[in-house]
C-alpha cells in the first residue's frame, strides 16, 4: 500500500474530521472510500454509455462493474436503460 500526504483547507479539513466521526470510520478510510466510489463512478458511467451505444453487452457491463446479472438489471433500471439485449 502507498501512503500520499496531502493538504487540506482548514474548513475542508474540519468538515472531513466531522464526517469520519459520523461515520465512526478515521479520516483515512474515509478518503479511500470517497476515492474508490469517485473511480467506480467514472468508470460505471464510461461502461453505461458503451452498453448504451450498444458497444457492450450486459454479461460485459456486470463484469465490467463487478456485478450480478441482476445486480446490473437494477442499476439499468436505476438509471432508466433497459435491458434489451442478452450477452454477445
Amino acid at each position: 500500500m502507498k501512503t500520499l500526504t496531502i493538504q487540506l483547507p482548514d474548513k475542508l479539513y474540519e468538515t472531513l474530521k466531522l464526517y469520519s466521526i459520523k461515520k465512526g470510520k478515521n479520516i483515512p478510510e474515509v478518503l479511500r472510500e470517497s476515492a474508490q466510489f469517485m473511480i467506480w463512478e467514472d468508470q460505471k458511467e464510461g461502461a453505461l454509455r458503451e452498453y448504451r451505444e450498444e458497444r457492450l453487452a450486459i454479461q460485459d457491463l456486470a463484469d465490467l462493474l463487478g456485478l450480478s446479472y441482476r445486480e446490473v438489471n437494477e442499476l439499468l433500471a436505476m438509471e432508466n436503460t433497459t435491458a434489451t439485449r442478452q450477452s454477445s
